[in-house]
């Protein structure tokens, strides 16, 4: 029972923090987003980062899900297989904002339904 109840409980913080918009998310939390899109992009999976920084694949996962923050020495051993630097992917992350759907530069006001131009 105590089991089942903490991993409900870190389900729900789980899902609760799915819903914070990843600007506003701690910067451990953002370069953990930007490592992850990295590894997506370059096609590297999790066994190839471990085997990489000397590190099992689990605290490879816990560091994806942000739960485990990289240090400056991880980024910097993993960057150059994306063709990055440390600095760049910490950059990166501290310029993370949302997104517009719409590909505006601003959201479209409450309530104004913007329909296309055609």
């Amino acid at each position: 029972m105590r089991y089942a109840l903490g991993a409900y409980l870190g389900l729900m913080s789980t899902q609760i923090r799915a819903l914070v918009p990843i600007a506003s998310r701690p910067l451990h939390e953002r370069v953990a987003a930007v490592v992850r899109g990295e590894m997506a992009r370059y096609e590297v999976t999790q066994a190839r980062l471990a085997g990489v920084l000397g590190i099992t694949q689990q605290s490879v996962s816990r560091k994806r899900a942000g739960t485990s923050p990289w240090t400056l020495d991880e980024l910097e051993t993993v960057a150059p297989l994306f063709g990055s630097t440390a600095d760049e992917l910490v950059r990166q992350a501290r310029e993370l904002r949302p997104v517009d759907p719409a590909g505006g530069d601003q959201w479209a006001p409450w309530g104004s339904n913007p329909q296309p131009t055609d």
